[in-house]
């Protein structure tokens, strides 16, 4: 795991001019299908780990599309040995907790403040419009609040929800954590290389539900020889399909996407979203009172999604012959067999250390399926 570190003097997101970073104790890299990726790397401070990979740098590896950004240096320094410099971060698409949605605008603004609506459309393509209305200069009125050579797409086909949504100002990040979770979609980051959509200029923010993995490329299973050992826990203790949201003035029910749970089968949740009109003293109506159950809606499609998982725990890969082989194989977000199941690649852990090297995935339930 070679990791490198772009050194672009003059537009530090043009990722280019890549430096190999040397003499790290220990790595520790992390790829998530919709949460936030993360790294670690420990040096001696002899290293100069501290000059050569500043706070705010970007960072990613050889075998990897993935780019990080160097969020923290922390120093461990005592009188018996040399200081050790953990360097610590997260994914780059992280840096649009730093752009609010609702700031594209001319001010001051005069008049009653009203919430954010994306137009109707599918939940993939309304998230990658969230994300290039605060970051391309296309769409912004002041192109300082760009961030140049980074851009939003999807590989998708048009499917699943499809409908306008309002939401309450918040960063960016929030808003699109709070859309991807509706269809149960991820976000990867794409460096260039093969299939890339744009030149080498462009680091893609890319949506994605992953895909179904055939089953006669990649099986992760005892009986195939690729796990010696899996703890597998299947629990229905915190799955809820239907939601009972209150606010202030509205209150609705919400069910999951497919819709097939009822009688004995239906397990409801309880959501207090009077956050989102505690502040009218008067029972809002018309498109006001629309725009509010619309985010009642959002909130309780979020909840559901957040409480339908079964994760497979611990699976211990033995038989490199037979275990399928990460980035080539399969990938984060992708659906494949775990034992018996159909499970998503929920992340990948990749550590190196003087102990060597190793890399294991996390699954989870994948949830309605598309893929």
């Amino acid at each position: 795991m070679d990791i490198f570190v772009y050194k672009n003097p003059n537009e530090p997101t043009l990722m280019e001019q890549g430096e190999i970073l040397n003499n790290i104790d220990s790595k520790m890299w992390i790829e998530r299908y919709r949460d936030a990726g993360e790294f670690t790397l420990i040096a001696p401070i002899s290293s100069q780990i501290r000059v050569k990979c500043p706070i705010g740098s970007f960072i990613s590896h050889t075998n990897t599309r993935e780019i990080m950004v160097v969020e923290n240096h922390e120093i461990n320094d005592d009188s018996t040995s040399e200081a050790i410099v953990t360097v610590t971060g997260r994914s780059l698409e992280t840096v649009l907790e730093n752009r609010i949605a609702g700031s594209n605008k001319t001010f001051p603004v005069s008049g009653q403040v009203v919430d954010l609506t994306l137009a109707a459309n599918y939940t993939q393509q309304q998230a990658v419009t969230l994300i290039n209305t605060y970051v391309g200069t296309a769409a912004l009125i002041d192109d300082d609040d760009a961030i140049p050579h980074i851009i939003a797409l999807t590989d998708m086909p048009n499917q699943g929800s499809n409908e306008a949504r309002t939401f309450k100002r918040d960063t960016v990040y929030k808003l699109l954590k709070d859309l991807l979770v509706i269809d149960n979609l991820g976000i990867k980051v794409m460096r260039y290389g093969v299939g890339s959509t744009y030149d080498r200029t462009w680091t893609q923010l890319v949506i994605h539900q992953g895909k179904s993995i055939d089953s006669s490329k990649a099986v992760f299973s005892i009986a195939e020889g690729g796990i010696e050992t899996a703890d597998y826990l299947y629990s229905n203790k915190n799955v809820k399909n239907a939601a009972l949201v209150t606010s202030k003035w509205f209150e609705l029910t919400v069910k999951n996407w497919n819709g097939t749970y009822n009688g004995y089968a239906r397990r409801m949740l309880y959501i207090d979203a009077s956050d989102l009109d505690q502040q009218y003293t008067t029972q809002p109506t018309g498109s006001l009172a629309t725009s509010i159950q619309q985010m009642l809606t959002i909130r309780g499609q979020s909840a559901i999604q957040a409480h339908n998982a079964k994760t497979v725990l611990n699976p211990k890969a033995l038989d490199k012959a037979h275990i399928p082989v990460f980035r080539r194989d399969y990938d984060v977000g992708d659906v494949l067999f775990v034992g018996p199941n159909m499970m998503r690649v929920s992340e990948y852990v990749e550590i190196e250390d003087d102990k060597g090297d190793a890399g294991y995935p996390t699954f989870t339930d994948p949830g309605d399926l598309n893929v």
